[in-house]
């Protein structure tokens, strides 16, 4: 429900800015900037597209008509006690990594899994071939686009069409936003789970769809009926297949087995303690990924899922090295060391420890 109440309202925003741009009513605009304001508070990826995209085009029209009305720092204004409502201040979790995307594109196999051009660009970089190993890198941006892009690169059309953003400044405020999408997440990471850092794209891909429909609507006027229909057709045989995959990949899901033993010990937890009990569990990576503990257990967790916490500004950086430390054990541990671990359950009012053999 998150991600498709972000794709409306990040869709509604420029909706809300073509009404304003056409109107300038400051009601519209004052909407405008509290569904900016809301968005960030949903989805902080999508905000921050948006906000880039609405930057460019405010500093465009700025230059252009030589003029600034103070109202236009409204969504500004308005997404500040969101972002001062939300805990902790690690938002600068990205990193400047450029093409670690690209990388992982030929490397995973669960990906497009490439070796021979791994291994090309291994050698390439350890000889100092830097020209060929620049060419490699333009060969997988030209498929990680292609590939993305589908029937969207009719989107490239704007580019290539002589249209005026002096007459339209939604047209440049969703290509500032598509440019934004895409590109962030090839050029930077986050510090801790990189993979979330793709969702920038995500917001991307759907407003380079909005800028293939715009490129399309006004292409077609120009087209017989004949020729219509086989456009139309042309897009629904390339478009449909793909998102039957897609479609397919994301109604099987992922797969995880937990042993039954597990499942007696977390139903142990859910009937026979206090429902406010908090549970400490280490921080393997089944643990992470599924948050099985908590969920099975009906139990609070001291700490499941660092990566999401992180993504709505909590630090978790602390609670980690505690988790860390506490199952850092062997035969060979100081005395003193196990006393402070029972020190910090009882600071921390941790009650129960899960142990698993994972």
């Amino acid at each position: 429900p998150s991600y498709l109440l972000a794709y409306g309202l990040f869709l509604l925003s420029f909706y809300l800015f073509w009404q304003w741009d056409r109107y300038r009513r400051f009601k519209i605009f004052f909407v405008l900037s509290l569904v900016m304001g809301t968005l960030a508070g949903i989805k902080i990826y999508a905000a921050a597209i948006l906000f880039g995209g609405f930057v460019i085009t405010l500093i465009f029209k700025i230059w252009k008509d030589k003029f600034f009305a103070w109202w236009w720092i409204t969504p500004f204004v308005l997404v500040a006690p969101v972002l001062l409502s939300m805990k902790g201040k690690e938002f600068n979790l990205l990193r400047f990594n450029p093409g670690w995307l690209l990388d992982k594109m030929i490397q995973d196999q669960d990906r497009l899994f490439l070796p021979d051009m791994t291994l090309k660009q291994e050698h390439y970089l350890q000889t100092g071939n830097f020209v060929r190993a620049g060419l490699l890198r333009v060969q997988q941006l030209g498929i990680y686009l292609l590939g993305n892009l589908n029937t969207r690169i009719l989107a490239c059309g704007l580019l290539l069409r002589r249209f005026k953003v002096q007459k339209d400044l939604t047209l440049l405020f969703l290509l500032s936003a598509a440019i934004l999408g895409i590109s962030v997440p090839i050029f930077y990471s986050q510090s801790r789970a990189p993979y979330d850092s793709i969702q920038f794209s995500h917001y991307g891909w759907l407003a380079t769809s909005v800028l293939s429909v715009i490129f399309l609507s006004n292409m077609v006027r120009h087209f017989s009926r004949r020729i219509r229909y086989v456009l139309f057709g042309f897009i629904l045989i390339v478009s449909i297949p793909t998102n039957l995959v897609v479609l397919q990949g994301q109604l099987r899901g992922g797969t995880f087995f937990i042993n039954k033993f597990e499942l007696q010990g977390l139903e142990f937890l859910k009937s026979n303690t206090e429902r406010e009990a908090l549970v400490l569990n280490d921080l393997s990576e089944d643990k992470e990924s599924t948050l099985y503990v908590p969920a099975f257990s009906d139990r609070r967790s001291f700490l499941s899922a660092p990566s999401l916490a992180e993504q709505t500004g909590i630090d978790t950086a602390e609670r980690i090295k505690q988790v860390k430390d506490f199952f850092a054990y062997t035969v060979d541990t100081p005395h003193e060391n196990l006393i402070h671990k029972k020190e910090f359950l009882k600071q921390a009012h941790i009650e129960y420890v899960y142990l698993s053999q994972a």
